[in-house]
């Protein structure tokens, strides 16, 4: 996923540039009502130009996000965050942000294509980690965190007996890998941050 180090590192400065001139309240708007899934997926896949292709399909297959049919490159893109409803903020279930792209890519690496998978996701940390997946052991304002859970995002932190708002970001190291029992085997997962606090977004490989 090499093809992917740098252009993740210009996605993030183009950001930065684009909300240079707001200030908290309009860079926070920004990220919750302006930016989306979108927006990242075709700027991931832009430098591959007439090689790549986008799923058009609300209910595509998942890893059709970003398709590279030349490296056999198939990629599943997320942008997390919250948005308001009718109940105040909310936020995609956790099967939704997260374990079904997650276990499709550990599915593909038991099919032998690891390195040809990859799962991005980004999110702006001017949002807490509570209000951008549902990390709880159950619902509420501020329930201990799901520990399976977390082990899954090892570039996070929550001290013992802390609540979720107290899930912080830890930015070294920035990769790293990690294994996952599944029925019939032991995987390896890799994955690399990409940002610190003060970017506007941040964006994580598994791969």
């Amino acid at each position: 996923m090499d093809y992917f180090d740098s252009n993740c590192r210009i996605i993030i400065d183009e950001f930065n540039l684009l909300v240079s001139n707001m200030d908290i309240r309009e860079k926070t708007n920004y990220a919750i009502n302006n930016l989306c899934e979108a927006d990242i997926v075709y700027r991931l896949g832009g430098p591959f130009r007439q090689m790549v292709r986008y799923s058009s399909n609300s209910l595509k297959a998942k890893g059709q996000d970003i398709m590279i049919d030349y490296k056999d490159f198939r990629i599943e893109v997320k942008y997390w965050r919250y948005w308001y409803g009718g109940t105040g903020k909310q936020k995609k279930v956790w099967s939704e942000a997260f374990q079904d792209d997650f276990d499709w890519l550990c599915n593909e690496f038991a099919s032998g294509n690891k390195g040809k998978r990859a799962f991005i996701a980004a999110w702006s940390p001017l949002l807490g980690w509570n209000e951008l997946l549902h990390l709880g052991q159950r619902s509420g304002q501020n329930p201990p965190p799901n520990r399976d859970r977390l082990k899954l995002l090892p570039f996070l932190d929550c001290p013992n007996g802390e609540g979720v708002s107290s899930i912080r970001t830890i930015y070294s190291p920035k990769d790293g890998e990690f294994s996952v029992r599944t029925r019939n085997s032991d995987l390896r997962v890799n994955w690399r941050l990409y940002g610190e606090s003060e970017d506007f977004i941040n964006i994580v490989i598994y791969y």
